[in-house]
């Protein structure tokens, strides 16, 4: 039972939804099992905890 874990900074719940679902499917194809044995987690990270060559995302980009 293969556990995959994101951590990214946060997205909308409907984005969430499509990369759940393409995680699950590539797992199912490179695994060879069936899609209720595939848990996704995913940690979410606000930007102003996430530093990229010594700067916060905060600070780097507007929000999405």
């Amino acid at each position: 039972m293969p556990i995959v874990t994101i951590a990214a900074r946060a997205l909308p719940v409907e984005k969430k939804r499509e990369l759940v679902r393409k995680v699950t499917e590539l797992c199912c194809e490179a695994y060879g099992l069936p899609a209720e044995t595939i848990t996704v987690l995913i940690q979410e990270y606000p930007q102003e905890n996430i530093g990229v060559a010594g700067r916060l995302l905060a600070d780097r980009e507007t929000p999405p």
